[in-house]
């Protein structure tokens, strides 16, 4: 705040001892007059605080002003004191100058309160000084004995920005569903539209949604997303996706006080591939630049379906953007009802998923699940009748007709699969979302072959939603081993071999010559 001094320089008219100007409101001073003028300087300035002036050898004196100085470094003062009347100036560095117009008793208490903008940048406490000047006498006084104990009071403390507080919570880890991303942020310092402060959410990886203006929303009810929009000065609730890149932007369209907790939240849909949660980060824009990687947020409320078993009770499914890999699980199976060559053969399939199948998403246009490897087994080349499984126990007690969920093309006739009989193969496509955990179990009809063989391994692949299953091996593209019954004859395609058995052997007489 400049240096302090005080001094005395001979200055007089009549002796040409003048060092700058000194000004009084003294009247009656003759052409000749002489004296002292006892000063203070701040930087390059000097400021005439007493007067003392001489007609011959007899003094006079003139008090032109008593001033008072607070240091307060480069803050730009916002507000003045409630007379209006006490401040003189602001100096350059920061000092406040005021005059005293009415006397001030002796031990009397003199409260001052100044607004001031604190800037953007951090920095430590300042110990303010005030300087009493008067005719005659000078004296300094720090402020260092009353400053508070705690930080964040101190004069002119001023934290560095940061975002303090930054939560994020996902409803659901289903891959291909829709997913709302919950946000809970708190940032220390002002975010005000006039300095175009804007936030950017970004690395959600996974995440898929049309790019341009997303609909935001407060589950709160506090309509924070109405405080920013998708464009600088843009309609309020908004914010812009940029699916390329996976961030969603927000500028500040309402100002928002420091330590003011908001809570927005937006849907995107979710990979259709299981992932682990990415970090994902707020960066903020707009004079203050700070970044902090989110918080999982366990607190929001998990829409995870789940029919049969309650998982979802584990904290870890709301980190954001995690997405759970699609999985047959136990239950899943397939078996035969016959053994025997050449004859009719009822193949029983029973699927059961860890996950919501979507029929198609943003990532994928359909489901096919293809059940291959029923070697040699005897059907014509396309749709081939699906027959319903009566459910005699739980979990398939959650779907009444699985057939219906199926059909031999995309959008085709339900009840319906597709025969390759070069392949071997079962071709499904999904018609309708089938819930997680839900039993899917039916049937359809081959013939045996007539030569006997081994069971063969029987493989499941999908497209559009990647399955793959809980117990058993898969290659690189995905394909894995259909789990087998334990009775060797319900092996599907499991044959013996056509032969006679004497079952009975006796004779009518065993007379001799007979």
């Amino acid at each position: 705040a400049g240096q302090w001094g005080t001094s005395n320089v001979a200055w007089g008219a009549a002796n040409g001892l003048v060092d700058g100007e000194v000004r009084t409101t003294a009247t009656g001073v003759p052409a000749g007059f002489w004296g002292f003028a006892g000063y203070v300087k701040v930087g390059n300035d000097v400021y005439t605080t007493c007067l003392d002036w001489f007609e011959g050898a007899d003094k006079k004196r003139a008090v032109s002003s008593l001033e008072v100085r607070i240091a307060l470094e480069d803050t730009p003062l916002i507000s003045w004191p409630a007379d209006g009347k006490t401040v003189v100036s602001v100096g350059k560095s920061g000092s406040i100058e005021m005059a005293v117009l009415r006397p001030v008793p002796a031990g009397g208490g003199l409260e001052l309160r100044f607004g001031v903008l604190n800037p953007l940048q951090g920095r430590n406490a300042s110990a303010p000084t005030l300087h009493v000047v008067g005719c005659a006498f000078s004296t300094t006084h720090s402020a260092v004995m009353g400053v508070p104990g705690d930080e964040g009071l101190r004069p002119l403390q001023v934290f560095a920005p940061r975002i303090e507080v930054f939560r994020m919570g996902q409803s659901t880890p289903n891959p291909g569903s829709n997913n709302t991303l919950s946000c809970t942020m708190m940032l220390n310092f002002l975010q005000s539209p006039a300095k175009r402060h804007f936030y950017v959410v970004s690395n959600l990886k996974g995440a898929f949604g049309a790019t341009g203006a997303v609909a935001l929303s407060d589950w709160t009810g506090a309509n924070a997303h109405l405080r920013v929009a998708a464009t600088p000065g843009g309609t309020p609730g908004f914010g812009y996706w940029n699916d390329s890149a996976k961030t969603v932007t927000s500028y500040v369209v309402a100002s928002i006080e420091a330590g003011e907790t908001l809570h927005m939240s937006m849907v995107v849909e979710n990979s259709p591939a299981g992932q682990d949660s990415p970090p994902i980060y707020l960066t903020t824009g707009g004079g203050a630049i700070v970044s902090r990687v989110a918080d999982p947020d366990a607190s929001t409320v998990l829409a995870f379906p789940v029919r049969v078993r309650e998982i979802n009770s584990d904290p870890g499914y709301a980190r954001p953007l995690l997405v759970l890999a699609a999985r047959w699980t136990a239950g899943t199976s397939a078996s035969q009802a016959t053994q025997y060559p050449l004859q009719p053969n009822r193949i029983t399939l029973s699927l059961i998923s860890t996950v919501t199948c979507h029929m198609r998403t943003r990532t994928y246009d359909a489901i096919s699940i293809t059940v291959a490897n029923f070697s040699n087994a005897k059907a014509p080349t396309g749709p081939v009748a699906l027959s319903e499984i009566a459910c005699t126990s739980p979990p398939c007690v959650w779907e009444a007709d699985s057939t219906t969920m199926f059909a031999a093309t995309p959008g085709g006739t339900p009840k319906e699969g597709y025969w390759d009989a070069s392949k071997f193969s079962l071709t499904l496509y999904l018609l309708r979302e089938v819930p997680a955990f839900m039993l899917a179990s039916f049937s359809f009809a081959v013939t045996n072959p007539a030569v006997g063989q081994a069971y063969p391994p029987l493989s499941i692949s999908s497209t559009g939603l990647r399955i793959t299953t809980v117990d058993t091996a898969c290659d690189a593209s995905l394909t894995c081993l259909v789990p087998s019954p334990s009775s060797l004859n319900r092996h599907p395609l499991f044959v013996e071999y056509a032969a006679f058995t004497i079952t009975k052997a006796g004779q009518s007489n065993p007379n001799p010559g007979a």
